[in-house]
């Protein structure tokens, strides 16, 4: 059986932003919104935010994540797509099981990107394909945190996310 896409609003189509709430990661705050058909983050330096959705998932199941990812280049900035068991809480900054993230420091976003997040993404315990699995059948938490360091950026147009997709072998 093909796998499912258990996302909601990954198309970032009007009215995805319901189901992804943004995440105050404390401090100054990511700009963060949908816009074109993408979600778009942008930061001027100093800023760390997030968006995230609760997922219901299945132990030893594998789960695949894809999104398409693109950029003018960036400096001393990180997007990263984070799996966690806790709940976010606004004003707290988020961590987990890091997937898959575009780094400047690891090498990845200085120049302009444009394509598939596996792939560009050079930093992540599954940057080269996306896969998951869980030890027990719960809710996970996506978050997709992004930032940059007071004196960087995220580049002359942000960093834009689409087609986020977390598929679910059957």
């Amino acid at each position: 059986m093909p796998a499912v896409d258990i996302l909601k609003g990954g198309d970032m189509s009007a009215g995805s932003e319901a189901f992804w709430p943004v995440l105050n990661t404390g401090g100054n705050q990511t700009s963060i919104a949908l816009a074109d058909g993408m979600l778009k983050f942008s930061s001027a330096g100093g800023t760390n935010g997030a968006v995230y959705q609760a997922i219901p998932v299945k132990k030893g199941r594998e789960y695949t994540f894809a999104a398409k990812i693109k950029g003018g280049g960036a400096t001393e900035t990180w997007f990263e797509v984070i799996f966690g068991t806790a709940a976010p809480e606004q004003g707290k900054d988020y961590s987990g099981t890091k997937l898959i993230a575009m780094s400047t420091w690891a090498g990845c976003g200085n120049a302009p990107f444009d394509g598939d997040f596996v792939g560009i993404g050079c930093d992540g315990v599954r940057k080269s394909d996306g896969k998951i699995k869980f030890e027990k059948d719960g809710t996970v938490y996506m978050v997709i945190k992004g930032g940059s360091t007071g004196s960087g950026n995220m580049g002359p147009n942000g960093i834009m996310i689409d087609n986020i997709r977390f598929l679910e072998e059957q």
